[in-house]
């Protein structure tokens, strides 16, 4: 091999490395930026899911509200049946007697009045 030969190869292998250097370079620059935008994306969703819990949050809140209202409302409707039916023996009991002073009367027996 003369001495333009190995000029040529030398400077084909310098032209290669430069073209590596040049790639590897590029590589990085991209894979630079690719991480840049996962990091972009991924602060994103941190944000999107920390969102998402405090709208969580605020449901399991309004549920427990809702659960202990529903307990109140439950508690309520006793209290009514229970008054509903105290109610319903005090009115069958006026009724009882209003029917009782009616058939006396009819029957002849005492006379208010």
């Amino acid at each position: 091999m003369n001495d333009e030969e190995r000029q040529r190869q030398m400077d084909f292998i310098l032209q290669q490395q430069s073209r590596f250097a040049a790639d590897m370079r590029r590589w990085r620059e991209d894979e630079e930026e690719r991480w840049k935008k996962a990091d972009e994306r991924w602060a994103r969703t941190e944000v999107g899911i920390r969102g998402l819990l405090t709208i969580t949050e605020l449901h399991e809140q309004e549920i427990r509200e809702n659960s202990r209202q529903i307990v109140a409302l439950g508690e309520m409707i006793g209290a009514t049946r229970v008054a509903g039916r105290e109610t319903d023996e005090r009115l069958n009991a006026l009724i009882n007697t209003v029917e009782r002073l009616v058939s006396e009367r009819r029957d002849g027996g005492p006379q208010e009045g």
